[in-house]
């Protein structure tokens, strides 16, 4: 019987054995099979997720198979997204108008930018005054009482 075999487990070395359980060859196939996903590829191996990521750590070639893993699932969803335009699903020709069409203006969100700052003018909005700190609602005071538009009733006090 070997000297480990028969010494009680150490707590303070528990860590590195739970870590030295598994081969990176174990661990690049469940990182492989789990498409890179730690979480995933821990639930495979009956690990932490922390055993998995500190293999990607240590091991290049783990590292290297999780970057392969990733980059596969990633062109799987690319394809998956490509085969439901084709099908013609309305959220997903608008998911990619939005993210590749931004440039052509198919945005939820434009982005200005100006030499000068710009002014805008809200004719109506919901805000949850009690979220606001004290600062901001004695500036939105400030700045309302100077143009006139702070309400008489119904107003927050800072």
């Amino acid at each position: 019987m070997s000297e480990r075999a028969k010494s009680p487990p150490d707590p303070l070395n528990e860590k590195q054995r739970s870590e030295d359980r598994f081969t990176p060859a174990q661990v690049i196939a469940a990182i492989e099979s789990s498409g890179g996903i730690t979480l995933a590829a821990a639930q495979k191996l009956r690990c932490h997720q922390r055993t998995v990521e500190s293999y990607i750590r240590r091991y290049p070639d783990v590292r290297e198979a999780q970057k392969w893993a990733r980059a596969a699932l990633l062109d799987m969803a690319i394809a998956g997204i490509i085969k439901a335009v084709r099908d013609g699903s309305l959220d997903a020709c608008k998911f990619v108008a939005k993210t590749l069409g931004r440039d052509e203006g198919w945005s939820e969100r434009v982005q200005l930018s100006t030499p000068e700052p710009l002014r805008v003018r809200v004719e109506q909005a919901t805000i949850d005054w009690e979220k606001l700190p004290t600062e901001t609602l004695i500036a939105i005071q400030k700045a309302a009482e100077e143009q006139g538009t702070w309400p008489a009733e119904g107003r927050p006090q800072p």
